[in-house]
């Protein structure tokens, strides 16, 4: 074997690895009461995996099966933003608890 096909090895066991990381982040990633989470946070945080799991599905073109787990978590991810500002919203720290008790008389579930 030589160095070049041994180092084009590492390479896609390092992008396999990134894709490991980046869904796992993905997955777990914001849990918590609405006060306790960092909406902006979450932006910047979406937005780099967002880019990584772009780049990694460029990288995988001639492989389907890890391409194709790029491409949906990429997609759900895309899904989850349409919801940011919504989230900006519902994790601003200046929502007080009397706010809470306005939002669940006019909602059927109960926010905490």
């Amino acid at each position: 074997m030589t160095f070049y096909v041994f180092l084009r090895g590492c390479t896609r066991f390092l992008e396999h690895c990134a894709l490991m990381v980046t869904v796992t982040d993905a997955l777990h990633g914001a849990a918590g009461p609405f006060q306790q989470l960092n909406a902006e946070a979450i932006e910047q945080e979406l937005g780099d995996m967002s880019r990584a799991l772009y780049k990694l599905s460029k990288a995988f073109s001639e492989q389907p099966a890890p391409r194709n787990v790029a491409d949906r978590v990429r997609r759900q991810m895309e899904k989850f933003k349409s919801y940011q500002a919504l989230l900006n919203v519902i994790c601003n720290p200046g929502i007080r608890e009397r706010h809470w008790k306005k939002v669940n008389q006019l909602n059927v579930y109960c926010i905490e």
